[in-house]
């Protein structure tokens, strides 16, 4: 008989106008938060979303408690979803989700609702579907888990700003990242997995995920124009949005200053940006290029700024790319050439290790991409796995 892990435990806990849900799931506390005032459809959707990855790499059914729970619409997307993930990932294994506590509620909000960050994706999202947005939510999982007094700040930064849109913002705090660290999951995947089922926890008709890539790039990855959509059903329907280049998305937001001059893109910072990172540097030199300006960023006075860091994931390698395309195509020859140049390095540099790989297998390619800092490789669930030990 296949074994099982355990969702069960179910307990709320109330406090400053927030309310806490948590429960233990396979002997670890998995908590997530919210305002009170917030109605939610289904819990347990949450909890098994959370998951879901490591139960499918340990091949266990996911057991859910009869005290908490979960809708039917969940079950329907993950029976559509975890064969594309077997796909991506071949370590793999599709899992089956035992609940007592089964409903079909459909969508408890009106209207639409949409990820944000103040990152260039979801301000994009946020200006192009205004009228369509009412609410938008937060998580800290994405950025400000390490440092909650910055991200309270930057929250209330963010309301201050979206309520003179008439936008509601909803806080969502949780601990699922510190445990999918834990287990080794790497949150390239996981990210998608929560950003949908926030679609079926919170219930708005519409939810709009901001792509995070354009549409002529369609590798695994956690939230995907293919997956994305397999959340919706009963009355909701969840958009994957904007499969756009980055820097057009930037030239978007000229038309909406209040959100242009709010945008957040830092690595470093969880509030306010350095003008230093190499996000920072990248949307710089869009805004130069575009000729525009951004009250939250300094403008770039030395384009050789662009040229100080270096290509190291395939993932980074679009951004780059549209950026030259962009420095070329504004007259700025000099700067597309060096970039293009770091671009070529580092595929001369990927198809060496994929040389290596095939030569000697995963093991010696994983601890060079340890030893150079690109820890990701040494998850025990990535998005793009097709080795299975």
């Amino acid at each position: 008989m296949r074994s099982e892990l355990r969702i069960q435990q179910l307990q709320l806990s109330h406090s400053n106008g927030r309310v806490r849900y948590t429960v233990d799931a396979d002997g670890n506390e998995l908590w997530f938060e919210l305002p009170d005032n917030i109605t939610l459809r289904c819990p347990g959707d949450f909890f098994v979303a959370c998951m879901l990855l490591e139960a499918m790499v340990s091949d266990r059914n996911i057991r859910v408690a009869p005290d908490i729970g979960i809708s039917s619409e969940l079950s329907a997307s993950l029976f559509e979803l975890q064969p594309v993930y077997c796909l991506w990932n071949t370590k793999l294994k599709e899992t089956k989700i035992l609940a007592d506590n089964i409903s079909s509620i459909g969508a408890v909000h009106c209207g639409g609702v949409s990820t944000y960050s103040g990152g260039i994706d979801s301000s994009y999202t946020l200006a192009r579907h205004l009228n369509d947005i009412s609410h938008v939510v937060t998580l800290n999982t994405f950025e400000g888990r390490e440092q909650p007094a910055e991200y309270q700040a930057l929250i209330r930064r963010h309301s201050q700003v979206l309520a003179q849109l008439n936008v509601t913002l909803i806080s969502i705090t949780s601990n699922y990242r510190e445990l999918t660290e834990r287990l080794r999951i790497s949150h390239q995947f996981q990210h998608g997995i929560i950003l949908g089922a926030l679609s079926l926890l919170l219930g708005f008709e519409k939810t709009f995920i901001p792509s995070g890539f354009n549409a002529t790039l369609l590798y695994p990855w956690g939230s995907h124009p293919l997956t994305d959509p397999l959340w919706s059903g009963n009355g909701r329907n969840v958009i994957h949005d904007g499969p756009i280049t980055r820097v057009a998305k930037t030239k978007y937001l000229a038309a909406n200053p209040m959100l242009l001059n709010n945008i957040q893109v830092c690595w470093k910072h969880v509030i306010g940006n350095c003008g230093q990172c190499h996000k920072c540097l990248r949307t710089m030199g869009a805004l130069h290029f575009f000729g525009m300006q951004s009250e939250a960023l300094p403008a770039l006075k030395d384009l050789n700024l662009l040229l100080t860091y270096d290509v190291k994931s395939e993932q980074s390698v679009p951004f780059v790319e549209e950026l030259a395309l962009l420095a070329l195509n504004t007259g700025h020859e000099h700067i597309a050439k060096k970039l293009f140049r770091k671009i070529d390095r580092f595929w001369l540099t990927f198809h060496l290790q994929e040389t290596i790989k095939a030569l000697t297998g995963d093991t010696l390619r994983k601890a060079i991409l340890k030893f150079r800092g690109q820890d990701w490789s040494t998850y025990r669930v990535r998005v793009d796995d097709k080795h299975p030990s």
